[in-house]
């Protein structure tokens, strides 16, 4: 940023309009005069115009750097015209009365400012969207690129501090440098980075007595030697769930088996069972064909035992030969034959039951007067 015009009326020192154009000075130049002459308001009128406060803090703001010789209707007013990069700027504040207040309250004054950008062929624009001071603040910190702090502490040197400086002792000139410099916010960033060391510090040794724990609970003298433990006592657990693996499949390949053989000793006992019920049936069919043959008085020829009827069928439906299926039509016929002929000689039986010629015939033929309800002899 390169000064080229300050102009203030009835701030600091200064009561009637000064105008100070700094493009009559050289690159570098020096601004000298007695203690009090009013070399520090300078600077303090370009920080006024730019962000509202004076050079140094406990100076305080544009109404407190009023002139105290002003007259209630002399307003207080700054200008400051600069260039940043090749670009020209004007910033200005101005203290109007208002009205007058109670004679024991003094005045009361209005704030007005602006932030212009002059632009080439004599035309402006102005810099800020709303008449607030905050407003045109921000507008100083976007052309500059700083805030006020900064500001104050890289580009303007407070008035005496350089020569207290100078004269100082080493101890003295720390603190005017930290003054200067503002280096308490370093003291705080100490002070959280100390604070981060020591909870981390707490950290690491919180750690390193778990660790010192483990070791003693593992009997290792060492981290290594605990980290080689625990490698073998990894592959020892890989391996056990390896055999873990082996016999639960052993156990389910048993299992499976066991299921088989229960399944098959049903299907025995079933087989069994079967067997059983077929020697009754081939003995009642015995049994059966000795009264039909007492009762008939003739014997079935070439007949098939009734047990084997199903088994011949499903013979030949699987194999479909038709001699398998005439055996069965030929034990059916028989079937068919002898029901006719115990059905008639049941009827004669009935006509006269006196004729029966044995014993088995008047047990049969009991049987059947029981079943239908004729009691008589």
């Amino acid at each position: 940023m390169l000064p080229i015009r300050l102009t203030l009326e009835a701030f600091g020192p200064y009561l009637l309009p000064q105008q100070v154009d700094f493009t009559r000075f050289a690159d570098k130049f020096l601004i000298w005069g007695e203690t009090g002459a009013g070399k520090t308001a300078l600077l303090d009128a370009m920080t006024v115009a730019l962000y509202g406060r004076a050079s140094a803090e406990e100076r305080g703001d544009m109404e407190a750097l009023r002139c105290q010789l002003a007259g209630p209707e002399q307003d207080t007013s700054v200008e400051f015209t600069f260039s940043v990069r090749g670009r020209s700027f004007r910033f200005w504040r101005r203290l109007r009365l208002v009205r007058r207040r109670k004679a024991d309250s003094g005045e009361k004054y209005r704030l007005e400012c602006g932030a212009l950008e002059l632009l080439d062929g004599g035309g402006e624009r102005n810099l800020m969207q709303s008449d607030k001071a905050r407003e045109q603040e921000r507008a100083a910190e976007t052309v500059i690129g700083m805030g006020y702090a900064q500001f104050v502490q890289v580009m303007v040197l407070p008035q005496g501090k350089f020569e207290r400086f100078l004269t100082a002792d080493s101890s003295e000139k720390e603190k005017i440098l930290k003054n200067i410099f503002r280096t308490d916010r370093f003291n705080d960033y100490q002070e959280s980075l100390s604070r981060s060391f020591r909870a981390f510090d707490a950290q690491v040794r919180e750690r390193e007595q778990a660790m010192e724990a483990q070791l003693r609970i593992y009997d290792a003298d060492t981290p290594q030697a605990l980290r080689d433990q625990l490698t073998a006592d990894g592959e020892t657990l890989d391996q056990l769930r390896q055999e873990h693996a082996a016999r639960k499949q052993a156990y389910e390949a048993a299992n499976a088996r066991a299921a088989q053989a229960q399944q098959l000793e049903e299907r025995f006992a079933r087989q069994d069972a079967a067997q059983s019920a077929l020697s009754a049936l081939n003995a009642r069919e015995q049994e059966m064909s000795a009264l039909e043959e007492a009762v008939l008085g003739e014997s079935r020829t070439d007949d098939l035992p009734g047990a084997q009827v199903p088994q011949r069928y499903f013979d030949y439906l699987r194999t479909r030969e038709f001699a398998l299926l005439e055996d069965v039509l030929r034990h059916n016929r028989q079937d068919v034959e002898s029901l006719a002929s115990l059905t008639g000689h049941l009827c004669s039986a009935f006509r006269e039951p006196e004729q029966l010629a044995h014993a088995e015939d008047a047990f049969c033929v009991g049987r059947t007067l029981l079943r239908g309800g004729h009691t008589e002899e």
